[in-house]
């Protein structure tokens, strides 16, 4: 009698953890950052818009408090009551109007940053360039006749030319964040628009 004898090799990946365990963090992280949110908002009588705008903003629990303090101050310079349910029409108006100019001016300063670490990388990739260009052209300039050399040159002044374009860009880029940030605090602690009781 023959007999035939078979192996079975099993093999399993595991393709799951690792990503779920990314994920598992990435929810906890945005469960304690709504907690924070939520602990730091509680009793301004921020609507659940204003909150849920701060929260796509991806505040830190530190800009969340000094918003949350900004709004308490303002409401406390409008002469408003603590408790938000007391408040007239008017009133809360006046609170959802100092909510929507800050999340602009806090739009607008996360737009500025971007900005900024843009041309930062702008400035560092066109100072590489250069840098490269520079060393070519001394490595290929000793082999070189009279027009090739002018040539290398013009190449090595453009691309300084636009190192110094990109850091005028960036110059420029970061005087507009320190604007924005000076609005958006401004705004912030009252002073973009006037209280009336």
């Amino acid at each position: 009698m023959t007999s035939k004898v078979s192996t079975l090799t099993v093999s399993l990946k595991d393709d799951v953890s690792g990503p779920a365990g990314a994920i598992g963090k990435a929810l906890k992280g945005a469960s304690d950052q709504a907690r924070a949110m939520g602990k730091a908002m509680e009793g301004t009588g921020a609507s659940k818009g204003f909150v849920n705008n701060l929260a796509r903003l991806g505040l830190s629990a530190k800009d969340i408090e000094k918003v949350s303090a900004s709004l308490k101050d303002y409401a406390k310079a409008a002469g408003l009551a603590g408790d938000a349910s007391t408040w007239t029409k008017d009133q809360t108006a006046q609170i959802r109007q100092w909510e929507t100019a800050t999340i602009a001016s806090l739009r607008h300063v996360a737009a500025e940053q971007k900005t900024v670490a843009k041309g930062a990388l702008d400035v560092a990739a066109a100072m590489a360039r250069s840098s490269a260009i520079t060393a070519q052209g001394r490595r290929v300039a000793d082999g070189m006749g009279a027009p090739s050399r002018a040539a290398a040159l013009r190449r090595e002044a453009a691309a300084l030319a636009l190192v110094e374009a990109r850091t005028a860009a960036l110059v420029r880029a970061n005087e507009r964040l320190a604007s924005s940030m000076g609005r958006a605090s401004a705004i912030t602690a009252g002073e973009g628009s006037s209280p009336t009781a």
